[in-house]
């Protein structure tokens, strides 16, 4: 049962931050070498697992970045900017707390999900103080149920995933919200190529789903996915590196050229919808990664042209 929840943060005054500059800590990384261990640590004992296997390939959840959110639920403050496009088109849900941030967290691994969603339920009667990014914060809350004004919070089933992907639609367009880089050939790829971001799906797919796919699929993706359109920039990755491997940020559509199976089909839409719980490439623990299908009117559809803006 595939979980994307928001927590929603104030820093914490007792430890002495400072906002500005949490503000400036804007990628939420808890990974193996970032300084916000104390985050993994409760994210594990919430999800009654060990630190070892929230560090395991392909990871079982992913973060966000740490959003700074105004009174009218919209990112504040210039060092948020570079974060602004994951909450795009989103507001706060009319139960969230009144919290200067937002930290989106999905977590993929069903066994451990019922003790996730009862620690949530927690949180609204006692703040917790966790380190994310260096920084302080107390998590005054959490929404996780499906909200149609925010296109983060989602909870279904990997059943009910298959069960309502299309077994006819061939074009997809994805939005990648935030840094992404892939990984091809053991090197940094910082494109969208087709073939390296579904595989990379995929593998999600069938280390958590328990559903297994079309045998084809595999196939199709390495030789009939194209990329039709592309609207991209690049930008540099979080965390300070002193040669900074860019990423991108922006849009992309595919199609599915050649006859297939709908089985095969039905897998290509699976994965497309996947992708707003696993991420996208490389530290989707730290940030990156941040993914959403995007589906356009069905009247836009069918005047779009290749190279018309997204």
């Amino acid at each position: 049962m595939p979980l994307r929840l928001t927590l929603y943060l104030d820093p914490d005054s007792a430890a002495g931050e400072d906002p500005a500059s949490a503000a400036r800590q804007a990628p939420a990384g808890v990974g193996r070498a970032s300084p916000g261990r104390t985050f993994l640590c409760a994210l594990a004992e919430a999800a009654g697992v060990d630190e070892a296997s929230l560090l395991a390939t392909p990871r079982p959840f992913t973060l966000s970045p740490l959003l700074a959110s105004g009174g009218d639920g919209r990112d504040a403050a210039p060092e948020a900017a570079a974060a602004r496009g994951a909450a795009e088109g989103a507001e706060d849900a009319a139960c969230a707390p009144a919290a200067r941030f937002r930290l989106g967290v999905s977590w993929l691994a069903d066994p451990a999900l019922p003790r996730l969603l009862h620690w949530c339920q927690g949180l609204s009667r006692a703040s917790l103080s966790l380190e994310v990014r260096g920084g302080r914060f107390l998590v005054r809350g959490a929404a996780v149920s499906s909200s149609p004004v925010d296109p983060w919070t989602r909870l279904t089933t990997y059943a009910r995933l298959f069960a309502e992907a299309s077994d006819s639609g061939r074009s997809l367009t994805l939005k990648f919200c935030s840094p992404t880089l892939l990984e091809r050939a053991g090197a940094p790829y910082p494109l969208p190529d087709p073939t390296t971001l579904f595989t990379g799906y995929l593998e999600s797919w069938n280390a958590f789903s328990g559903i297994p796919l079309c045998p084809r699929l595999p196939g199709a993706l390495a030789e009939c996915l194209r990329i039709i359109h592309y609207r991209i920039r690049a930008l540099p990755l979080p965390g300070g590196q002193s040669e900074p491997t860019p990423g991108f940020r922006g849009s992309a559509s595919f199609r599915l050229e050649g006859r297939h199976a709908e089985s095969t089909i039905k897998g290509l839409n699976v994965l497309a919808d996947f992708s707003l719980y696993c991420g996208t490439g490389v530290g989707t623990d730290q940030g990156m990664g941040m993914t959403r299908r995007i589906f356009f009117p069905a009247s836009r559809a069918s005047t779009s042209r290749a190279g018309e803006e997204l």
